[in-house]
């Protein structure tokens, strides 16, 4: 069965501009993914470690381009 996300995991990923990586098929939870620069987290707390604004893909992809 797929893991289905909380309301609360929901709302911290709109704050952290994240989606949820998924299997097409069987829709079985990866990980997550930036919105903004596609840096893949393992969990939602993983990327809560820091700020809302502070991604470490963003700022790797402002430095670099």
């Amino acid at each position: 069965m797929p893991y289905v996300l909380s309301e609360e995991e929901l709302k911290q990923m709109k704050e952290y501009n994240l989606d949820d990586v998924r299997d097409i098929d069987t829709h079985e939870l990866y990980g997550f993914i930036c919105l903004n620069c596609g840096q893949r987290y393992p969990t939602i707390e993983d990327r809560m470690k820091r700020r809302p604004d502070e991604c470490s893909g963003c700022f790797q992809k402002a430095k670099w381009g």
